[in-house]
Protein backbone atom coordinates (compact mmCIF):
# COMPACT_ATOMS: atom_id res chain seq x y z
CA UNK A 1 0.00 0.00 0.00
CA UNK A 2 1.30 3.51 -0.83
CA UNK A 3 2.48 6.02 1.89
CA UNK A 4 -0.29 8.16 2.91
CA UNK A 5 2.58 10.66 4.00
CA UNK A 6 5.12 12.61 2.31
CA UNK A 7 8.62 13.77 3.75
CA UNK A 8 8.82 17.47 3.71
CA UNK A 9 12.38 19.30 4.83
CA UNK A 10 11.77 22.48 6.30
CA UNK A 11 13.88 25.19 7.44
CA UNK A 12 12.10 27.54 10.41
CA UNK A 13 12.98 30.77 11.50
CA UNK A 14 14.43 31.56 14.44
CA UNK A 15 11.26 32.69 15.93
CA UNK A 16 8.90 30.20 14.61
CA UNK A 17 10.72 27.62 15.46
CA UNK A 18 11.27 28.51 19.19
CA UNK A 19 7.47 29.48 18.89
CA UNK A 20 6.62 25.86 17.60
CA UNK A 21 9.24 23.79 20.12
CA UNK A 22 7.65 25.47 23.04
CA UNK A 23 4.78 23.77 22.26
CA UNK A 24 5.87 20.54 20.88
CA UNK A 25 8.20 19.20 23.77
CA UNK A 26 7.68 15.75 22.39
CA UNK A 27 8.78 13.63 20.05
CA UNK A 28 5.91 13.11 16.97
CA UNK A 29 4.70 16.29 18.82
CA UNK A 30 6.04 18.79 16.00
CA UNK A 31 4.75 16.83 12.94
CA UNK A 32 1.39 17.21 15.07
CA UNK A 33 1.36 20.65 15.76
CA UNK A 34 2.48 21.44 12.22
CA UNK A 35 -0.38 19.85 10.59
CA UNK A 36 -2.59 21.20 13.01
CA UNK A 37 -1.61 24.78 11.87
CA UNK A 38 -1.12 24.23 8.91
CA UNK A 39 -5.05 22.93 8.53
CA UNK A 40 -6.50 25.85 9.81
CA UNK A 41 -4.34 28.91 8.59
CA UNK A 42 -5.94 30.25 5.80
CA UNK A 43 -2.69 29.66 3.42
CA UNK A 44 -3.95 31.76 0.88
CA UNK A 45 -3.76 34.87 2.87
CA UNK A 46 -0.80 33.92 5.60
CA UNK A 47 2.26 36.55 4.53
CA UNK A 48 5.09 34.63 3.30
CA UNK A 49 8.15 34.43 5.46
CA UNK A 50 11.39 35.63 2.97
CA UNK A 51 13.37 33.43 1.93
CA UNK A 52 17.22 34.48 3.53
CA UNK A 53 15.49 34.38 6.81
CA UNK A 54 16.15 30.31 6.54
CA UNK A 55 19.08 29.87 4.32
CA UNK A 56 21.26 29.26 7.41
CA UNK A 57 18.77 27.64 9.46
CA UNK A 58 19.08 23.69 10.41
CA UNK A 59 16.72 21.82 8.45
CA UNK A 60 14.20 19.17 9.75
CA UNK A 61 12.60 16.89 8.33
CA UNK A 62 8.65 16.12 9.02
CA UNK A 63 5.50 13.62 7.60
CA UNK A 64 2.92 15.42 6.42
CA UNK A 65 -0.16 13.92 5.08
CA UNK A 66 -0.21 13.87 1.17
CA UNK A 67 -3.58 16.04 0.92
CA UNK A 68 -1.94 18.80 2.83
CA UNK A 69 1.49 18.86 1.16
CA UNK A 70 -0.37 18.92 -1.90
CA UNK A 71 -2.38 21.75 -0.27
CA UNK A 72 0.36 23.70 0.97
CA UNK A 73 2.30 23.05 -2.61
CA UNK A 74 -0.58 24.15 -5.17
CA UNK A 75 -0.62 27.44 -2.65
CA UNK A 76 2.57 28.11 -2.90
CA UNK A 77 2.61 27.54 -6.60
CA UNK A 78 -0.21 29.90 -6.78
CA UNK A 79 1.59 32.29 -4.95
CA UNK A 80 4.64 32.39 -6.05
CA UNK A 81 6.57 31.69 -2.68
CA UNK A 82 8.40 28.97 -1.48
CA UNK A 83 6.57 26.76 0.72
CA UNK A 84 8.87 26.56 3.34
CA UNK A 85 8.35 30.74 3.59
CA UNK A 86 4.26 29.69 3.44
CA UNK A 87 5.14 27.27 6.58
CA UNK A 88 6.69 29.74 8.36
CA UNK A 89 3.96 32.30 7.62
CA UNK A 90 1.45 29.59 8.67
CA UNK A 91 3.48 28.99 12.00
CA UNK A 92 4.03 32.75 12.65
CA UNK A 93 0.39 33.86 12.26
CA UNK A 94 -0.77 30.61 14.49
CA UNK A 95 0.71 32.26 17.46
CA UNK A 96 -0.63 35.58 16.61
CA UNK A 97 2.54 37.03 14.70
CA UNK A 98 1.55 39.12 11.34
Amino acid sequence: MPSQTVLFAIRLKEEADAMIRREATRRGELVVLITRILESVDLSKVQAARPLDVRDRPQTSVKLPKALHSKLKKTAIARSVSMNALLNGAILKHFGKP
